[in-house]
């Protein structure tokens, strides 16, 4: 009975410690793989791996960015907008979360913070999101 113990908390063990073996970087090339170019393949699990990654490196910004994106495809609103929160405090010259950020708020009837976003993002050199919301007179 003593040998079967020790052999079960022995493949406990490797099972445990080979899950936390996986580096934030082993993560992110997870994620990665879900990237199509434009979207990713499966969301739910971008975000899945990307929690990994920021549980890891709670300082990394770009997981936090990328992690929205996810959010937004499953129409997550709030979890995006925190997530881009979260980017842009770490990364405040994030100009793509400035944009996406915007554009989410935009998309969703948040003019007031839409507008700052892409008036934000024309600061930091793209000016599209802030001149289109200005051609639908939703930002002056």
């Amino acid at each position: 009975m003593k040998n079967v113990m020790v052999s079960i908390l022995l493949i406990l063990t490797f099972f445990c410690c080979q899950a936390f073996s996986e580096t934030a970087v082993d993560w992110i090339k997870k994620a990665d793989t879900l990237w199509d170019g434009k979207k990713y393949t499966n969301p739910k699990k971008a975000i899945e791996y990307l929690t990994h990654v920021i549980k890891l490196k709670p300082r990394e910004a770009g997981a936090y960015y990328n992690r929205a994106i996810a959010y937004t495809q499953l129409g997550q609103y709030k979890r995006s907008v925190a997530d881009y929160d979260q980017a842009i405090r770490l990364q405040p010259v994030m100009l793509q979360a400035y944009i996406n950020r915007g554009a989410t708020h935009l998309d969703h009837g948040n003019k007031k913070q839409g507008c700052l976003d892409a008036k934000q993002a024309c600061r930091l050199g793209n000016c599209l999101l802030f001149d289109m919301a200005k051609t639908k007179g939703l930002c002056n």
